[in-house]
């Protein structure tokens, strides 16, 4: 199976890695974005957040969550 990408080709990938490689609407969020949403989390819910952030409240509860779990962004 040979798949090809403008500045990609899939040929050396597995057929596996080349169906997680190519996963859809994700985005990186920087760590400060990040800080700035715990730091809201003090005074707002996270569906709050996510209303005037323009982000998932789904998003919002992940890094919460690990932020809860682990101390760090």
């Amino acid at each position: 199976m040979a798949l090809n990408c403008a500045a990609f080709s899939f040929n050396s990938l597995r057929r596996s890695d080349a169906i997680l490689t190519m996963v859809g609407n994700r985005r990186h969020i920087p760590a400060a974005i990040k800080q700035q949403w715990v730091t809201m989390s003090a005074q707002m819910k996270p569906k709050a957040i996510a209303r005037v952030t323009d982000t998932s409240h789904r998003t919002i509860n992940r890094v919460l969550r690990l932020s809860r779990l682990t101390g760090s962004i």
